[in-house]
This record gives structure tokens, C-alpha cells and sequence, in this order.
């Protein structure tokens, strides 16, 4: 705290330089050296370092840094070692994936021995995140992450298995992306962080006991089983449902004396505030507007609406099961 209490002075002061147009080139420059330095320990900095040299408009982070800062800061939390498990939910096309992205990619820069694991219910997801963290290794120009962590190597890669090895090639790897429903078995092993993203289909399924029950199944036998002790578990997604895997998992900790001593955070940000304005109304065009948001609730069905959007699971809009379901 104190180191950051102290960079953020040296950052007022060469700021306060640049306004006065004194020296701008060498203070841009030692602005930019001091996100670099900061990156390796502070998430917040490696993320406006390795995009330093992008347009504005381009950019993913400082357009989001507003609404999603206190998301970045509770991810941060898992890795001081004030968590162990944060629940965040928040409506698609807000940046969550794309936030968890580089944060396994700032989690393999500081310890790339850690083996990590990212989980969504189908193929095509858990392949489209692999692919997107690699985009952003291969392409240094845009996201300097060698300028925070100098000896960042990709030591391997299996585009099959959709694993890589940062550093060096090891028996569990860095980074392995799967579907909740493929192969979760021994060649896995989680001592850093494990990431459930998305662990639900959608409404069809939410609506669907059995299919609930057969998910919650696969994450308590399956996947948590892959994690060692001292693993870190971020769980990512839509609130569908009271019997949904992030429900059933939150009651465990809630309600179970031997989840007692588990830390964990929630955080829900709807797509609409109290005062029915977007809470995601991004700079240059992205996220929603306040009027894109209410055109969205107006054309949607109202548990699909909340669920998606508000983070309310679709029984608070009544008994969705028929009682033979529920038993």
C-alpha cells in the first residue's frame, strides 16, 4: 500500500509536468515506466502498460477502468491472498471474458509455474478463450506484456489439447482451457487458479432441473476436484437460477461448517442502477447506453431480462418447475 501510495505521487507530479507542457516526450515516457514497474504487482498497471501504445479508442481497459474497477480489485483480492473464491456476475458484452483473459495472463507473468485451469460449458467457449489469450502473447505490438514481464516465454503450445506452458514445458500446464462436459480428468491439475466462466447454456437449461443437477454434479465431482487446496476459484457468469452451480456452491459456503473458514466475495452489477441508468455505458461507443438497455427490456421476456441483465435468477419471477421436478 505504501509503495502504491508512493507511485501514485510520482505519477501526480510527472502528470502535473505534462499539463504545463514541460518536457513532454521524456515525462510520457517516464509515466509509462512507472505503469511498467508497477505492472508486475498491481493489476490495474499491467493492464494500462501493455496497452500504453494503442489509440484510446482501441483500447480495452481505460474506456472500462471506471466500471470495472472494483471487479479488477476484487480479482487482485484472490491473488494477495484476501480471497479464495470471487463470485462476479454482470451482463454479456461488458468485458468480463475478456477481464479474465489478462488476468491469467498477469497471473502466468508473475508465477508461471502455476498450473491454471478456464472452464465454460461448451467446446466452442473454453476454445474461443484459449485463442484469445494466445492472440494476445502473439502480438506484441499491440499488448507489451514483455515490457511488464521481460521473461515471458510461451515454452509451449497444443492446439488440440488447448494447453500451454509458460517457461517451460511441465507435466500440468500453465494454462488448459476445457468444457465443463469434456476431458476433465487426471492430466489435470489446479494449484493457481481455476476459472468457471458461463457454466450454463441459457434460460432452456435454466429452466431445466435435471439439466442443473447434472451440471452441479459435474462441477462438484469433476471440477473442483481437479484443484488443489491452496487453488483460487473465480466464478464468472449469469445468475440463472437458485439451483445453478454459483447458487448451489455460495450455499455450501454459506450454510456448511466446513466451508466455514472459505473467503470469498459476490459481485453483482446490473445493467441497469436504481435509477434505471446503465451502469456500463462506456466511452467511444462501447457498452450499452442507457437507451440501448431499455430497448433491450422492452423486447425481451422478463425472467430472460433480469437473469441476463440484472443478475436476478428467473424463479423471482415464480415457480418455473412443475412440483414432480422439484423433488
Amino acid at each position: 500500500l505504501r509503495y502504491r501510495k508512493m507511485l501514485k505521487g510520482y505519477r501526480d507530479t510527472i502528470k502535473a509536468l505534462l499539463e504545463k507542457g514541460d518536457n513532454p516526450k521524456d515525462n510520457y515516457e517516464r509515466l509509462h515506466r512507472s505503469y511498467v514497474f508497477g505492472g508486475k504487482d498491481s493489476f490495474d498497471d499491467f493492464m494500462i502498460a501493455v496497452e500504453w501504445y494503442r489509440e484510446p479508442s482501441e483500447k480495452y481497459w481505460l474506456p472500462r477502468r471506471a466500471q470495472l474497477m472494483t471487479i479488477l480489485s476484487a480479482m487482485e483480492m484472490l491473488e494477495y491472498d484476501y480471497l479464495d473464491e470471487l463470485y462476479i456476475s454482470q451482463p454479456p458484452r461488458t468485458g468480463k471474458t475478456a477481464l479474465c483473459t489478462f488476468f491469467l495472463i498477469w497471473i502466468m507473468g508473475r508465477d508461471s509455474e502455476r498450473s491454471n485451469l478456464y472452464c465454460s460449458y461448451a467446446d466452442a467457449v473454453a476454445n474461443a478463450f484459449y485463442d484469445g489469450v494466445l492472440e494476445i502473447l502473439a502480438d506484441p505490438v499491440t499488448y507489451d506484456v514483455k515490457g511488464v514481464f521481460p521473461k515471458f516465454k510461451v515454452a509451449s503450445t497444443d492446439a488440440k489439447e488447448h494447453i500451454m506452458n509458460i517457461g517451460r514445458k511441465k507435466k500440468y500446464a500453465s494454462l488448459s482451457c476445457r468444457s465443463l462436459y469434456g476431458a476433465l480428468n487426471g492430466m489435470l491439475d489446479c494449484d493457481g487458479y481455476v476459472v468457471g466462466d458461463d457454466l450454463h447454456s441459457g434460460i432452456e437449461e435454466a429452466k431445466n432441473k435435471m439439466l442443473l443437477d447434472k451440471a452441479w454434479s459435474v462441477v462438484s465431482n469433476n471440477l473442483v476436484s481437479r484443484c488443489k487446496e491452496n487453488a483460487k476459484m473465480l466464478w464468472v457468469g449469469t445468475r440463472w437460477s437458485i439451483y445453478d452451480c454459483f447458487a448451489r456452491r455460495i450455499e455450501l459456503l454459506e450454510t456448511s461448517p466446513k466451508f466455514a473458514s472459505r473467503r470469498y466475495k459476490i459481485v453483482n452489477v446490473p445493467a441497469l442502477d436504481n435509477h434505471d441508468e446503465s451502469n456500463f455505458d462506456y466511452p467511444y461507443g462501447l457498452g450499452y447506453t442507457t437507451a440501448a438497455l431499455r430497448k433491450q427490456r422492452d423486447i425481451m421476456d422478463e425472467a430472460s431480462w433480469k437473469a441476463l441483465y440484472m443478475n436476478e435468477p428467473i424463479e423471482r419471477e415464480g415457480l418455473l418447475y412443475a412440483e414432480d421436478e422439484l423433488r
